[in-house]
C-alpha cells in the first residue's frame, strides 16, 4: 500500500468516525418512538446502511483492507464530533 493510499484510508476513517457519529444523533434525535420494536428495526437497518457504506468506501480506496488503527481513528472521529458538537445538541 502506498503512502498516499494510507494517508487516503486514515483521513477516511477519521471523517466517516465524524459522520457516524452526526448519524447516530440525528437518528435518535428524529427517529426515536416509543414502540421498541420499530426502534430495534430501525437501529438494525441504520447499522447495516452505516457499514456497509463504510466497507464500500473502504473497498473503494484500498480494495478493503482493514487495519487496527482504522478502528482507532474511526473511534477518535467520533468522540471529537461528540466533544465538539455537545453543547449544540
Amino acid at each position: 500500500m502506498t503512502l498516499l493510499v494510507q494517508i487516503q484510508s486514515l483521513t477516511f476513517n477519521f471523517l466517516y468516525g465524524i459522520f457516524s457519529s452526526f448519524m447516530f444523533n440525528l437518528l435518535y434525535h428524529l427517529l426515536f418512538t416509543n414502540s421498541m420494536v420499530l426502534n430495534i428495526i430501525t437501529n438494525l437497518f441504520f447499522l447495516f446502511t452505516m457499514s456497509s457504506l463504510y466497507f464500500y468506501f473502504l473497498f473503494q480506496i484500498n480494495f478493503g483492507i482493514i487495519h487496527i488503527y482504522y478502528f482507532l481513528l474511526f473511534g477518535l472521529g467520533f468522540f471529537c464530533y461528540n466533544f465538539l458538537f455537545k453543547k449544540i445538541r
